[in-house]
């Protein structure tokens, strides 16, 4: 990779330390996906540079953390909710021993989260765990 960026929603560079798309080019060169070109179409541009789907933030030393993969991303009432950050607060807590979040149909939201958590306590309660995301 000779060169890369992070944008948002709108193709705009985003500044650092804050959440954007993965973009690079470079003369290697990533011409699109393998044998499917409408997902090619949709990953780069006319300007030589490919979408990776990958949301990154760059620090202040130049260095892109990986935080989500936009394809995980969960649009609920329009706001962007990535399913590894909440489970990543999910595993917070002591009584939780693995959980995965998923983008589920919203009846008012478009679409909203479901979580499935194994808890080392039989006596967990979903309002009790709701509670624990809500504060945290």
């Amino acid at each position: 990779m000779e060169e890369s960026k992070l944008i948002d929603h709108c193709g705009e560079v985003v500044p650092t330390e804050y959440e954007g798309e993965t973009c690079v080019r470079g003369s290697q060169g990533i011409p699109g996906c393998w044998q499917k070109t409408e997902a090619s179409a949709a990953v780069g541009d006319v300007h030589g540079w490919f979408r990776t789907r990958v949301v990154g933030v760059l620090d202040a030393d130049g260095y892109v953390k990986i935080v989500a993969r936009l394809k995980d991303m969960v649009i609920v009432s329009r706001f962007n909710v990535y399913p590894s950050k909440i489970e990543e607060v999910v595993y917070r807590h002591s009584d939780i021993v693995e959980c995965a979040v998923i983008g589920i149909p919203g009846k008012h939201t478009g679409e909203a989260v479901k979580l499935f958590a194994m808890s080392s306590n039989p006596n967990i309660r979903a309002e009790d765990l709701r509670s624990f995301v809500e504060s945290n």
